[in-house]
């Protein structure tokens, strides 16, 4: 299954990851993680937004810092490989303890970086963040039901084109996915912020172009 398309801002993500605001503010200033995304907002500032692959990064790095004295350079280290290694299915993205430093394994190799063979791992689980992140998104994402179905357009966001109320989510976005024939059940697994009624509008505004 792909990520969920998702952006948001700090707010939601310190909410989700129990990574502070100044904590992520911290890490992109020293290079620890540096998030992919940014939006450029009307007045030409930039704000941070943090993808579905972001969210479980800084998950994961959390998870790192908090299981014992993991030094913020070793953290730095694992943002690198998390970065390095970032379309690699996170099923292979795997870091241990190795004589109290952090030590990462080449998801082609499946070889342990800079480790003698004869050495003992205890590895550190990772792999269960990206389900966890997923389970908690629906309860984070919740909208008011007075927003199903319904387009808003603002300054300011998403360039001023028509977005789902409650969300960042782009119609543009569904319509493309509508016109090539995904399911609803594929579009809410893509957006999971989405309601069925926001792609009844879709679909509706789509038939009324052909009619």
């Amino acid at each position: 299954m792909s990520d969920p398309i998702i952006l948001l801002d700090q707010n939601r993500v310190a909410k989700l990851t129990g990574v502070p605001r100044s904590t992520m503010n911290d890490w992109e200033r020293s290079g620890v993680f540096i998030p992919s995304p940014h939006t450029k907002r009307s007045h030409g500032q930039l704000s941070k937004w943090y993808s579905f692959r972001d969210i479980v990064s800084l998950s994961a790095l959390r998870r790192l810092r908090t299981r014992g004295n993991v030094s913020l350079a070793e953290i730095r280290q694992a943002g690198e490989y998390f970065a390095r290694w970032y379309q690699e299915p996170w099923s292979e993205l795997r870091v241990g303890y190795l004589s109290g430093r952090l030590v990462f394994m080449n998801p082609i190799t499946h070889m342990w970086e800079g480790v003698d063979g004869q050495q003992v791992i205890q590895e550190i689980m990772l792999s269960d963040i990206p389900r966890e992140v997923e389970r908690e998104l629906p309860a984070l994402l919740a909208r008011s039901a007075s927003d199903y179905g319904r387009i808003t357009q603002h300054r300011g966001v998403n360039g001023n084109r028509p977005t789902f109320a409650g969300t960042r989510i782009m119609v543009d976005s569904v319509r493309n996915l509508v016109s090539h024939g995904y399911s609803d059940e594929r579009i809410l697994q893509e957006f999971p912020a989405l309601a069925p009624a926001d792609i009844d509008v879709v679909r509706v505004e789509l038939n009324q172009a052909v009619s």
